[in-house]
């Protein structure tokens, strides 16, 4: 099984992790500029690996994370199965009458632990990345909670597409991966050498750029279930059984 370790998803991590980029106020929240998204893509399109050593000089941390998030989205099925995605849901919506935490804790890890491969360690692996950028809030402002609310809609939803059942499903979603993150230790995940392996982009240390202004008024989000990006910009629809 090829897809536990992308690698996109893979040369993305190693890229953020590079010099200071997760120290990046906002990073995973402001979006990036969809026309550098777009050229990088085309490359990995292309076959080639490592492609976004090919733009060091010209992107910043916030494109890759839009291209890790769009990746994401673009799957032919969503990352959070559906039957694990209602399991999920059901679990925190029971946990509103339940003050027993640590059960609500376990049961989310079992879950996620449920998901079969390559599904269960990709997550496991962007779980714990998620949780490794949260060690570094006190620069970059991201606690697991405003990850969860940005990267949520990216993994996983509903079979409903309606706007009502997004809306209904959110709030518990984001509580969901809140949880994952914060518990990212217990989740499956692949072998370091198996990332490694998987890893192609080659960097130099480097002063880390710091971010210009975008607009940022309005916490950037993708609404679960929600319109395919546009053609050009989004990937080829990907079979993570394959």
């Amino acid at each position: 099984i090829k897809s536990k370790t992308p690698s996109i998803i893979c040369d993305c991590i190693a890229y953020i992790r590079n010099d200071s980029n997760m120290d990046i106020e906002g990073i995973f929240r402001i979006p990036g500029e969809n026309n550098l998204v777009e050229k990088i893509k085309n490359e990995y399109d292309k076959g080639k690996k490592g492609a976004l050593g090919v733009f060091v000089d010209d992107i910043q941390v916030h494109d890759v994370c839009g291209l890790f998030k769009l990746w994401f989205r673009c799957t032919k099925d969503p990352l959070l199965p559906y039957a694990q995605y209602e399991e999920f849901l059901t679990t925190m919506r029971q946990s509103m009458m339940n003050t027993d935490g640590q059960t609500t804790v376990e049961k989310i890890v079992s879950i996620a632990n449920s998901i079969e491969s390559p599904r269960k360690e990709l997550l496991g692996l962007l779980m714990n990345f998620m949780f490794e950028i949260t060690e570094h809030q006190k620069f970059n402002n991201m606690t697991a909670a405003n990850l969860a609310t940005c990267i949520a809609p990216s993994i996983a939803r509903s079979r409903d597409s309606a706007p009502t059942a997004m809306l209904r499903d959110l709030h518990p979603l984001i509580s969901t991966v809140t949880i994952l993150i914060e518990n990212a230790k217990l989740l499956d995940r692949p072998l370091e050498s198996e990332i490694s392996k998987s890893t192609h982009v080659k960097l130099k240390e480097r002063q880390a750029p710091v971010a210009p202004p975008r607009n940022d008024s309005v916490p950037q989000t993708e609404t679960p279930g929600g319109s395919t990006p546009p053609p050009g910009l989004g990937f080829e629809e990907i079979d993570l059984d394959l």
